[in-house]
């Protein structure tokens, strides 16, 4: 797990520096890279993030979020719909629908990237840092 984490910040601080662009957040690479063989936990988890951004882009209309206040409340949302998702399994054991999340916080820090620099964007950058962790995982645990 240390090493998906590490190699995974080091890869997302590389991306951001050389390209400018966020992938969707320093630590999210390695969490998500840990369950690239489950693609419906990152599938769940990107649907919560797009959830928590929809939702934030709506509530911004009516009250004044900006800064901190913005971030905390992408967080906050995200971590609404992972425990909902949490919750909806519990009841409902939909395996094969994808609505597992990784995480509490990694939908609402990928949340926060789509609205700061576009949803595909994010997406193609955490995708890209993705499959650079697996890579490095993989060759380090040869």
């Amino acid at each position: 797990m240390h090493l998906y984490l590490f190699s995974g910040i080091a890869i997302s601080l590389l991306i951001t520096e050389l390209t400018g662009f966020s992938p969707g957040g320093i630590v999210v690479a390695g969490y998500l890279s840990m369950f690239i063989l489950q693609p419906r936990w990152i599938v769940g988890t990107i649907l919560a993030a797009l959830l928590t951004y929809g939702l934030v882009e709506l509530v911004k209309n009516y009250a004044l979020l900006y800064g901190r206040r913005l971030f905390v409340a992408y967080l906050l949302v995200g971590i609404l719909f992972s425990q909902v998702a949490s919750y909806l399994l519990l009841l409902y054991p939909m395996h094969n629908l994808g609505l597992s999340v990784i995480g509490y916080l990694i939908p609402g820090l990928i949340a926060k990237d789509f609205a700061k620099q576009g949803i595909s964007v994010t997406v193609l950058w955490l995708s890209v840092a993705v499959v650079l962790t697996r890579l490095v995982v993989l060759v380090g645990e040869s």
